[in-house]
C-alpha cells in the first residue's frame, strides 16, 4: 500500500491495510477489496509470473 486504506478479504478472512503494508494472494481462492476511506487508496500490484 502506497497510501490510503484498503479492506481486503481473502477466503473469508478480512484484513485492513494501510500505507506501508503489503500482502500476497494465494494462487487459488476468492479475494475481494474495498476502499473504506474518503481518500483514494493507492496500491502497487505485481503479478508474477505474468499469466493472464
Amino acid at each position: 500500500m502506497l497510501s490510503g486504506t484498503l479492506d481486503l478479504t481473502v477466503d473469508g478472512k478480512s484484513f485492513r491495510l494501510e500505507a506501508g503494508d503489503s500482502f500476497q494472494l494465494p494462487k487459488a481462492g476468492k479475494h475481494w477489496c474495498h476502499n473504506p476511506g474518503a481518500t483514494d487508496a493507492v496500491v502497487l500490484w505485481a503479478i508474477s509470473p505474468a499469466t493472464y
